[in-house]
């Protein structure tokens, strides 16, 4: 068991000295020793530090190197992530970016509708208007833009009276 370094020890009451667990491995649940005593996982480069011990159970603190697992994280200037950036808990829909860099996420649009931006805004979902003498069908998965009124165009060219 590792022993924790306190006030006594520091009056020079204790000869012991404070010594990390140093392991091949990271902790379990079934590591045990005193709260508070430092747990180094040497091929994964990571510390960790005991929390509690309940019901034969420890819980081990991750707290640098390697990955962790945190309750909550506040980045107050910039996050620099590698190659991939995986978020759970978030509901279904579509993700969008404010002018802020926040991200959201957005319901899914109605069937046929579009992501359109707005200056200086956030992306809203939106469907496409009609102009004059064109009509637009929104389904699922399509937006089909038609004109019904023309089946064709015939037009007669100045030179040689030839049907274009």
């Amino acid at each position: 068991m590792a022993r924790f370094l306190d006030s006594r020890r520091l009056q020079g009451l204790y000869d012991e000295e404070y010594v990390p667990i140093i392991a091949e491995r990271a902790p379990t649940t079934k590591d045990t020793a005193d709260i508070g005593s430092c747990w180094i996982d040497k091929p994964n480069d990571d510390v960790y530090f005991l929390t509690s011990t309940a019901s034969n159970s420890a819980t081990w603190i991750n707290a640098g190197g390697g990955t962790g697992t945190f309750n909550a994280l506040t980045v107050t200037t910039t996050a620099t992530i590698g190659t991939t950036l995986t978020v759970s808990g978030l509901t279904a829909g579509t993700v969008r970016s404010s002018a802020a860099g926040l991200f959201s996420v957005l319901a899914d649009g109605a069937d046929g509708t579009v992501m359109i931006g707005t200056t200086a805004g956030v992306p809203a979902w939106a469907t496409l208007t009609a102009g004059g003498g064109i009509t637009i069908t929104e389904a699922a998965g399509a937006i089909t833009i038609t004109n019904p009124g023309a089946t064709g165009t015939t037009m007669t060219a100045s030179d040689a009276n030839a049907v274009a």
